[in-house]
């Protein structure tokens, strides 16, 4: 039990690594395009900064008709551009959050109670989203129209099932330092 603090802290470096791989494979006639969590973080940064100077043009310029809709519009690209960002937070926050508490329990030299509900709950909440993310990938509609999960996917179940096993593990039987601390 006393190395449960380093499968932690492996399992949150290899969730971080994951935000750099593909989460899905999408097939477009002869071209398969397999974005990253970063890839999209970039995209998306660089949308919103398309819709903030769109937004300029809009106020700036006189002879516009429907600014006030325009600016709705803007507004609700926004909020989507916002939400995705939360959605894919959400998919891989758990990594960075088990490797923290992996260091944490590394630094201190035991992984108590408290580290393992943490890592429980973070693995937890992780694999209900992985799942559902498989779920939506591996649907035949989904698979016909070209899509499919990718590595990180697959990389971060693992990842999020050795947070929630460690963490019931902790629990039962806390690790209180010893040989590998």
């Amino acid at each position: 039990m006393k190395a449960i603090k380093f499968l932690i802290l492996g399992a949150g470096i290899l969730g971080v690594i994951s935000f750099f791989l593909p989460y899905f494979n999408l097939e477009l006639d002869d071209q398969t395009i397999a974005p990253s969590g970063m890839d999209v973080m970039v995209g998306l940064e660089i949308a919103e900064k398309g819709a903030s100077e769109v937004r300029k043009e809009i106020e700036t310029a006189t002879a516009v008709e429907n600014k006030a809709e325009l600016k709705k519009g803007l507004d609700q690209a926004e909020e989507f551009l916002d939400l995705v960002k939360g959605i894919i937070a959400i998919m891989f926050l758990p990594g960075l959050v088990l490797a923290v508490i992996g260091g944490v329990g590394a630094v201190r030299k035991q992984l108590g109670r408290v580290g393992g509900t943490f890592a429980l709950f973070v693995g937890l909440i992780c694999l209900a989203t992985d799942v559902i993310s498989m779920a939506a990938l591996s649907d035949a509609e989904i698979q016909r129209e070209g899509m499919s999960p990718g590595i990180a996917l697959y990389l971060m179940m693992f990842v999020s099932t050795i947070g929630f096993v460690c963490g019931i593990l902790t629990l039962i039987k806390p690790d209180q330092g010893g040989r590998f601390g």
